[in-house]
């Protein structure tokens, strides 16, 4: 009799276990199936397209034009946008803005507020 409880006892746990698993799997699926739609929403700027709205945001600050602009990006979360003024290689940036990819939103260097206005 107590080998018929045992059994029963871990076809019970076992069921328990596989109901969980079931659960989690269905959660991390939701979960991905969200972020997938997230994604597909935002849109994409060129190169070109981000030092555009850099330049004129940089010359509406400032009054005068960059010389160059160089972008950093991993493509998802953070643009960041250095401004030279100097064509040169090894010219030292005079701005610099940490900006989310979504949004055109962030801080310059000294932390001030930044929004490129991307449309």
């Amino acid at each position: 009799m107590n080998k018929k409880r045992f059994i029963a006892f871990i076809a019970i746990v076992a069921c328990i276990i596989v109901a969980i698993v079931v659960v989690v799997i269905n959660l991390n699926k939701k979960t991905n199936d969200e972020n997938v739609q997230t994604q597909e929403n935002v849109k994409t700027y060129t190169d070109d397209e981000w030092k555009e709205y850099a330049s004129a945001f940089y010359q509406e600050q400032t009054g005068t034009a960059p010389a160059r602009i160089r972008l950093f990006t991993d493509g998802t979360d953070v643009m960041i946008i250095e401004i030279y003024d100097s064509e040169e290689e090894n010219a030292n940036f005079i701005e610099r803005y940490n900006l989310d990819y979504k949004t055109g939103i962030g801080t310059d260097i000294e932390g001030n507020k930044v929004d490129l206005n991307l449309k």
